[in-house]
C-alpha cells in the first residue's frame, strides 16, 4: 500500500494555487449566477468585463507573489518579501476602492487580495523565525 507523504514544501508550494483555482472557480459562478449589465447603473452588480478582469488579474498576482516570495525554496530573501509588501498592501487597498459599488467579482478579487496578503504575513513570519534561529 503506498502512502501519501505531505511535506511542509508542498504545503507552501501548493496551497496558493490550489486558493487561486478555489477563488476563479467562485469568481464564475457568481458571473454566471449575477450576469453583467448591459445597460443602466446598478450599483452593485458585475459589470462587464469584471470576470476577465478577477481571471487574468488574479492570475498574474498569483505568478507575481511566487516569483518574489519563492515559496518552494528553503532559504527566502527578505528583499522579495519587502516588495512583495510594496506591491500587494497598496494594491490591495486600491482594489478595495474599486470593489466599494462593485459586483461579486470584484469582491471575491478582493478576498482573494486579502489570502494574499494573509500569507504574506505568514511567510514574513517563517523567514523572521529562520532569521532568528540563524542568529542563535
Amino acid at each position: 500500500m503506498a502512502t501519501i507523504r505531505i511535506t511542509w514544501k508542498s504545503i507552501r508550494t501548493g496551497i496558493l494555487p490550489l486558493l487561486w483555482l478555489g477563488i476563479a472557480l467562485w469568481m464564475i459562478q457568481a458571473n454566471l449566477s449575477d450576469p453583467p449589465l448591459l445597460e443602466g447603473d446598478e450599483r452593485g452588480s458585475n459589470v462587464e468585463g469584471a470576470l476577465t478582469f478577477g481571471l487574468i488579474g488574479s492570475a498574474i498576482e498569483l505568478m507575481s507573489l511566487m516569483v518574489l516570495v519563492r515559496p518552494w525554496a528553503q532559504r527566502r530573501s527578505g528583499g522579495g518579501l519587502i516588495l512583495a509588501w510594496g506591491i500587494f498592501l497598496p494594491w490591495t487597498f486600491i482594489s478595495a476602492m474599486m470593489s466599494l459599488h462593485g459586483g461579486s467579482v470584484l469582491m471575491l478579487h478582493l478576498l482573494w487580495l486579502g489570502l494574499i496578503l494573509a500569507a504574506l504575513l505568514g511567510f514574513t513570519m517563517m523567514h523572521l523565525l529562520t532569521l532568528k534561529k540563524g542568529l542563535k
